[in-house]
Order: C-alpha cells, then sequence, then structure tokens
C-alpha cells in the first residue's frame, strides 16, 4: 500500500501535524497527532531486530549526605564489609575525619536545628567495564586526585564491585570545608563552668552539690586554657547546587571517553532530552514495588527512542514525541483528583506504542517520502 506524503497533499487549509511539530506556535493536540509523513497505516511487515536497544550509555554520578562521615569511611574501605574491594585512596591525614567531624557537629549542637548534621557529602560513580584494564589504585588515585585539584578539598574514596560483579564502581567521599591555614582559637579570659550538656554557666554554685564536689558530666576549664578551637572553614555553598553536579558529570564523563573503548562512549543524560529517567530504588523504600513497575515502563520507552533513533528519525521528532504523548498527558492526569501511578504508565506505554508505529511506518516509506519528512525537519 502506497502511503501519501504531505507534501504531495496541496487540499490542507489547516498546518499539518508534522508542521505543527516544527512550528511551535501551532498546537499539535488540536490536529492528529502523527510524526511521520504516512496518512494510513503502513503495510505488513517486521521491523528487524536493533541491538543496543536499552537505554545504555549514559553517566552514572549520585551524591549523597554524609551524617556520620567516619563510619563510612571505614565502611568503603573495608574488606570485611565489601566482597569486591580494589583500591583505597586518602587525600589527607588522620585524624582529619574525626576533626571534621566533631567540629560539624559542634557548630550544628549551637544552631539548634532540628535535622541531622551533614558531615561531609559522598559521590558513586560508574565506571565503564573497560576501565577494569587499569591498576585499580592507580585508576582510584587519579580520578580522586583530578577531584582534589577541581574543588581544593580532601577526599577519602574506594574502588568496588557489586556482589554480582555487574557494576564497576568509585565512591568518593570529599569535605565541603578545608583545613584553615592558621585555626582561630578563644583562649578562656578567666575560668570556664561547664555543665553536663557541655554548655556554659555563669557561676561555679550551678555545677557542683553541697559538699564542693563537681556533679557528673560538668567540668571547670581554668583561665588562659583554650576552650574552643575552629580548624575548618565554612562549607562551602558550591556543593549544595545542581549545577555542581551537572558539572562533575561532565568532568567526569570526559575523562571516562578518554580512557574507555569507543563502544563505551558516555554522555551525561539531558531532561530536556528523548528519554525518560529512571528513578533509584533506595533500601527498605516502602515504594519499591511502585517504583520499580514506573521504571520497567520508563525503560520500555526509553528502549523504543533508541530503535528509532537507529532507523534514522530524528531526535527533535522523538523529543517533540515526548512532550505531546507523554509529558502533556501526564501534566492533564495529574489536574484530576483520581490521579495515580497506573495513569502515568498507561499514558507512557502508549506513548511506546505510538513510537512503535512510527518506527515501522518510517522503515517501510519509499525514500521521497522519507527524504521529504527529513526536508519537513530543516535537517536533509
Amino acid at each position: 500500500m502506497k502511503a501519501t506524503t504531505i507534501a504531495a497533499d496541496k487540499t490542507l487549509a489547516k498546518p499539518s501535524a508534522l508542521e505543527s511539530e516544527i512550528h511551535t506556535l501551532h498546537k499539535p493536540e488540536v490536529y492528529d497527532k502523527k510524526y511521520f509523513v504516512l496518512r494510513r497505516p503502513c503495510g505488513a511487515g517486521l521491523l528487524p531486530k536493533v541491538k543496543g536497544g536499552n537505554m545504555k550509555g549514559f553517566t552514572f554520578v549520585r551524591q549523597t549526605k554524609l551524617h556520620d562521615v567516619c563510619g563510612r569511611v571505614r565502611y568503603i574501605s573495608s574488606h570485611e564489609e565489601q566482597e569486591h574491594l580494589y583500591a583505597t585512596y586518602e587525600t589527607n591525614e588522620a585524624p582529619f575525619w574525626e576533626d571534621l567531624a566533631r567540629e560539624s557537629q559542634a557548630e550544628f549542637k549551637k544552631s539548634g536545628a532540628p535535622v541531622k548534621c551533614i558531615e561531609a557529602r559522598e559521590l558513586v560513580i560508574a565506571l565503564p567495564k573497560s576501565l577494569q584494564q587499569f591498576n585499580p589504585n592507580e585508576l582510584l588515585k587519579y580520578f580522586t586526585e583530578e577531584f582534589k585539584k577541581k574543588y581544593g578539598v580532601e577526599c577519602s574514596s574506594a574502588l568496588h564491585h557489586n556482589p554480582r560483579k555487574t557494576n564497576y564502581h568509585i565512591h568518593l567521599i570529599y569535605s565541603e570545608r578545608t583545613l584553615l591555614d592558621d585555626p582561630v582559637k578563644k583562649v578562656a579570659g578567666r575560668n570556664l563552668f561547664f555543665n553536663a550538656k557541655g554548655k556554659k554557666v555563669r557561676t561555679k554554685k550551678e555545677i557542683i552539690d553541697a559538699d564542693g564536689n563537681l556533679l557528673p558530666g560538668c567540668r571547670i576549664l581554668p583561665k588562659g586554657e583554650v576552650y574552643e578551637q575552629q580548624m575548618f572553614s565554612s562549607k562551602d555553598e558550591t556543593f549544595k547546587s545542581r549545577a555542581f553536579i551537572r558539572e562533575v558529570k561532565h568532568h567526569y564523563t570526559e575523562i571516562m571517553n578518554q580512557l574507555s573503548r569507543p563502544d563505551e562512549k558516555l554522555k551525561v543524560f539531558n531532561p530536556d532530552g528523548p528519554y525518560l529517567a529512571t528513578k533509584k530504588i533506595g533500601k527498605h523504600n516502602p515504594l519499591e514495588k511502585e517504583i520499580r513497575e514506573d521504571n520497567r515502563v520508563r525503560d520500555e520507552w526509553n528502549r523504543q527512542v533508541n530503535v528509532n533513533l537507529k532507523y534514522g528519525i530524528p531526535e527533535e521528532s522523538m523529543k517533540v514525541m515526548k512532550q505531546t504523548e507523554i509529558i502533556e498527558p501526564i501534566a492533564e492526569s495529574m489536574a484530576t483528583p483520581e490521579s495515580n501511578r497506573s495513569a502515568f504508565r498507561q499514558i507512557v506505554l502508549r506513548a511506546a506504542a505510538t513510537a512503535r508505529n512510527c518506527a515501522k511506518q518510517f522503515y517501510f516509506a519509499e525514500p521521497e517520502q522519507k527524504k521529504a519528512y527529513l526536508a519537513l525537519l530543516r535537517i536533509s
């Protein structure tokens, strides 16, 4: 069955669906949503299988907050805790993390904030398989020193495999503070009295019993001694920003692409691109089942995007399809009281089916039809 190209149809008074994709002033939802030049279903036929349909090739870097940095450093560096631990590396000397934790907790206690103290932060960086060819100690040192050189902070790191040895990755713990060249010391101008909670009190009477003995947990700091010392700078707010994570991803992507095989080249995920991001499932997450099912349908769409791109359908067209078939319907669904996760999955699966039909139509179209379509997208 021959398909009719949009270019040959001169009787249309309103813009076509394809024109609506290109010219954003037109609203695609007003017209039939078609993403190729065919106006009728294409002839029967099976598409050839395409290798590499899974959504791979994106850099994975995740950041987490650490509330017990000393415990975390011990955990990632322990052969008892880690089944496949290949290397560890430190840019600092002990007791750096202990001093940092103590000062962070003391400062946090003064603030009275109702949340947990963030002592440091951690990056998990997934590595391409081909990087296993390098010496683990040298590889880990290179990645860690690159971070210190770029951001000027101390780090501890470890190179691991997961238990099934399918994920080669680095844990990189870093400080948001730097050591001061000259620590700030506060010296007692008189005897200072501290109660059992560590807070200063005005008089000695408040911390002794009737016999003049110190109450349990209380202490007296003699005049002239240091009662408080600031060893570290304030936290660098840079590390809280999304821009920092994007920068780190791009930086390590460039490094990994220099070291890995050509078929393992990575790129940073673009939320404005045609793909849907999957979500990480944390330990003991009560929504694990729902998130896993959501990720399944996201993967279904992402695989189909990869297939369509391999058949030559432009990425711009897939971005339009994602917007009109997924983003907009989800926004409409969320505005209704009965919105739920199943509605999201149905929307994404319908979009994947539309994308499959698009791939079939494009593959079986005649060369002149493909050329007309690509010309309409101004990329031929």
